[in-house]
Formats: C-alpha cells, sequence, structure tokens
C-alpha cells in the first residue's frame, strides 16, 4: 500500500508530515577512528561488517564515514532480492560504528517521535512505494537507487501523538519478544539436532557406553570421512554406496520440442531448490512427458529415491515420495534392501563439510559424478538405521513446529502492522 494511500486510511487526528520534520540528520564524521566498520542486514539491522560478511570490505581511511550513536538509523539504498528499494534500519547492537558515506543517516527528534515506532514504521514497508516513486531507475550508481537526501527526508509519513506512537511501538515490540524467544528455542533445537546427528553418525554412545573393545580403526577414507570418526563401531561397515544402492543421474530433455514439456511426469531440478529442505517431494515446478523422458538421458526415478544437489546448491538432498525425473544437477541413489533411505538422507544432510571439501568449479561449485561413484558411508545394520533415522525425523519435526510457530508469530506482526501503523 503505497504511503499516500495509506495516509487517506490513517486517524484524521494523526500529524501530516514530511519524515524531515520528525528526524535530523547525521552527518558526523568518524574523526575519532572508530575501528567498528557497520553494514545493514535487512533481518539484523545494523552489524558488525566482519560478522556480517566474515571479511572486511571498508576502505583503510574511515575518516570520511559517518559515525553513528546507539540509536541512529541508516537507509542503505542498495537493492536487493526482497528489498528492492533498500532498507532503513537503527542502531541497536553496539554504543558507535562507522558506516559508509553512502549511507543517509539520521535520528529521531524525540519531542516529536517515538524511536521505537519509527523503527516498527521503516521495518513495516510502509515508505517502499514513496522511495520506489523517487528512485529514478535509469539513474544508479554501483548498484544504488538515485534516492537524495532531500527526496528521502521529503518523503511523506502520518504520525499520532507521543502517547499512541509509545503505545503501538509496545504493542508490537512485545510481538517481537515473542517471535526472539520462538527464535532462541529454534537455534537450540538446531544445535541440539546436530549434536544428536553427531553423536548417533559417529557411535559416540556406542563409546560412551563402554563399547571400546569391539571398535576397530577405519584407515583412510578417500570420500565420505566425517569429522571425528576415527572407529567404526562394532556391527557397522564402511562401504562402498554403488555397492549398495543404484547411482543415477539426470538429464533435461530438449527445451524446442514442446511434446517433452508439460507432462505429468514431475521433473526435479533447481528451480524446486526451496523445497529441498523437507524430507519428500510429491510435486515439482516443472513436469515433463514419457516421450520426453525416452527421448533424453533422463530416467524415470522410482519413490522413495534419494537425490542429492549437486551443483550449486551443493548438499540439499530429498527422498522422492513419487516416481519423477530429475535434472543433470541431481545424483541419485535408488536403495538396495542394505541401505535404509531415510538413514541415507539424514547421512548426507550432516555431512556438509564433507561436500564442501568435495565441491570445486570456478562459476558454480560442483561434486562431480566420479566422487559418487567412489563415495564410502558408514552403514550400520538396517535395524540401527532405522533406529537412527526416527530419532533424527523427531528431532526435525520438533524444529519444524517451532518453525512454524515462528512463522505463525511474524504473519501477526505483520497483521499488527498494517492495523496499528
Amino acid at each position: 500500500m503505497s504511503n499516500r494511500v495509506a495516509s487517506k486510511y490513517a486517524p484524521v487526528d494523526w500529524d501530516a508530515r514530511s519524515l524531515g520534520d520528525v528526524v535530523s540528520r547525521v552527518t558526523r564524521r568518524n574523526d575519532s577512528g572508530n575501528a567498528n566498520v557497520l553494514t545493514i542486514s535487512a533481518r539484523d539491522g545494523l552489524v558488525n561488517q566482519e560478522e556480517f560478511f566474515n571479511k572486511r570490505v571498508a576502505s583503510t581511511d574511515l575518516s570520511p564515514y559517518f559515525l553513528l550513536t546507539h540509536g541512529d538509523f541508516a537507509y542503505n539504498k542498495s537493492y536487493s532480492i526482497g528489498y528492492p528499494v533498500g532498507v532503513i534500519r537503527r542502531l541497536d547492537r553496539y554504543p558507535q560504528g562507522a558506516v559508509s558515506p553512502l549511507y543517509i543517516c539520521f535520528r529521531p527528534n524525540p519531542k516529536l517521535a517515538n524511536s521505537d515506532y519509527l523503527a516498527h514504521y521503516f521495518q513495516s514497508g510502509l515508505l517502499d512505494d514513496e522511495i520506489s516513486w523517487i528512485a529514478k531507475e535509469g539513474a544508479r550508481n554501483h548498484g544504488l537507487l538515485n534516492v537524495s537526501v532531500n527526496d528521502l527526508l521529503a518523503i511523506p509519513i502520518r504520525v499520532p501523538s507521543l502517547a499512541e506512537q509509545s503505545h503501538i511501538a509496545e504493542i508490537l515490540g512485545t510481538v517481537e519478544d515473542v517471535i526472539w524467544s520462538t527464535d532462541q528455542l529454534i537455534a537450540k533445537q538446531t544445535s541440539l539436532t546436530a549434536q544428536l546427528a553427531d553423536e548417533l553418525f559417529t557411535g559416540l554412545k556406542r563409546f560412551n557406553r563402554g563399547a571400546k573393545s569391539a571398535e576397530r580403526p577405519i584407515g583412510d577414507w578417500d570420500y565420505g570421512r566425517l569429522p571425528g570418526v576415527e572407529k567404526v563401531p562394532a556391527g557397522w561397515r564402511l562401504v562402498r554406496l554403488v555397492e549398495y544402492a543404484r547411482l543415477e543421474s539426470g538429464h533435461t530433455p530438449s527445451r524446442d520440442v514442446p511434446g517433452y514439456w508439460n507432462g505429468s511426469v514431475p521433473w526435479l531440478s533447481l528451480h524446486d531448490t526451496s523445497t529441498l529442505n523437507q524430507h519428500t517431494i510429491r510435486a515439482t515446478r516443472y513436469y515433463v512427458t514419457m516421450e520426453g523422458i525416452n527421448n533424453s538421458s533422463a530416467r524415470l526415478l522410482p519413490e522413495g529415491t534419494v537425490a542429492f544437489s549437486r551443483t550449486a546448491t551443493v548438499g540439499k538432498c530429498v527422498i522422492l515420495g513419487r516416481a519423477m525425473a530429475t535434472s543433470q544437477d541431481f545424483a541419485c541413489y535408488i536403495c538396495g534392501p542394505d541401505v535404509v533411505n531415510r538413514y541415507l538422507l539424514h547421512l548426507f544432510r550432516h555431512m556438509q563439510s564433507v561436500w564442501r571439501s568435495l565441491a570445486s568449479g570456478s562459476t558454480h561449485q560442483t561434486v562431480y559424478m566420479p566422487i559418487f561413484e567412489r563415495l564410502q558411508v558408514l552403514l550400520p545394520p538396517v535395524a540401527e538405521q532405522i533406529r537412527i533415522a526416527d530419532a533424527l525425523d523427531a528431532a526435525d519435526q520438533a524444529l519444524d513446529s517451532l518453525r512454524s510457530v515462528g512463522a505463525k508469530q511474524r504473519n501477526l506482526k505483520r497483521g499488527l502492522m498494517h492495523d496499528l501503523l
């Protein structure tokens, strides 16, 4: 909703002002040499650059940078996915920090604007249409929208009394606190799930039960070695996976032949990346015909096949919930009687550090098919594979439930923003 349109529905006693009426610019240079260089994250606000990028990308000379203090705001007019007109965020994490002079910085006038109210207002996206209106699409500088300081500060906003601003901010802040608590539970459950996988796949629980007399050294492990695994637990085997599961890849039928496409056979591709976090996939973005499969190197793979994304989104994997074909971007294992597909799914997801070490390529990181032909994995007895898969399924379900709660809380917050702001 445009801010102009939103203003029509704002209560009549709300003041009509420009942004510049309720904030003042921050132009103080970083003469003190503050080394806490900040960047704007849409989710996390102003964060330390090295924490965000894992490296410093700022200039060596920080004196031209603006020095912000706790509670100041900054507008990054660089567009990104999901934020086509950039974002405005507040400095909450640190007492001070230096930001690029390309940012537009300001602080609220406490006599006219509640800082928490403005933080929620900017996060709601109510300014987006206005910023888009003034941005000149044809004139960008280093990926930045052409939004001047004067244009930004001239944007009209409607603000209630300070008392009502505080009340609105308190309501939205309470919901944010609940969301933060849920996020902490998600982080804790994620950590517990990873620890559980470590124990289950490396046999640490066995070691802790004093089973060392039954252990034997693994020795050299060319591909698929898990960090921390030095010995195979009793009853487990280190096997070459292709001896127990048939390896298949996929192909893309010719797009020049209309008869190969829009059929009834699901075709798994990188377009389905967002769904690869679930355990099972039954529907895909694109479908092909049996004629397309028969006239290409694609294969119709059976339900239960484990499909591994080996390029671009290396490490994501899923179980096929019905017969389908895949693109060449996937390595697929059709499990034999000694391999439980759910066990293999969890094992592959646990091997992220291994996949990173095996991926190569200048354009897209890729794990090439010969590696899958040589891949060795730890294979416990079938009954234990099922127990491991059941335990990790339960942990994932608990994590999914928390994520679902978090999503509902965020939807509630969006609805409240719409109603209150």
